[in-house]
C-alpha cells in the first residue's frame, strides 16, 4: 500500500534504536532514543538487514520541495566525549530524492 501510494519513507518509535532499512522503494526508519544512558541498540537482534548504528541521538530530517535529508545526531553526556564522539555530531545522513505523488509532492 505504502509503495502504490507514493510514501518514501515510514518513521517507527518502537525498539528504540537507529535502523534503516529498504524495500519496494520505501524507507523503514526506526528512530533512537536520545536520553539512552547505556548507549545501546536494544533489540537490535530483531533486524538481520540494514544500517544499525549504536543508540543515543535523534533524527534531523529536512523536507525539500526536491528531496529529504535525513540525519542522525548522536547525543553525550558530559564525561562521555571521545575525539570521535562528540554531542550533536551527525553520525549518518541519507537523502531521499522526491518523487511527484498526487496532492504532494513527496
Amino acid at each position: 500500500m505504502m509503495e502504490k501510494t507514493g510514501v518514501t519513507i515510514f518513521f517507527q518509535g518502537h525498539d528504540h534504536l537507529f535502523v534503516r532499512q529498504e524495500q519496494g522503494g520505501v524507507t523503514y526508519q526506526e528512530v533512537p532514543v536520545p536520553a539512552d544512558p547505556t548507549y545501546s541498540a536494544f533489540n537490535a537482534d530483531a533486524y538481520t538487514s540494514g544500517t544499525r548504528l549504536s543508540n543515543r541521538g535523534y533524527l534531523r530530517v529536512t523536507v525539500l520541495p526536491q528531496n529529504t535529508i535525513v540525519e542522525y545526531v548522536k547525543t553525550y553526556l558530559p564525561g562521555k566525549e571521545t575525539a570521535g564522539e562528540t554531542n550533536g555530531m551527525v553520525a549518518y545522513s541519507y537523502t531521499l530524492n522526491g518523487k511527484a505523488v498526487p496532492g504532494g509532492t513527496l
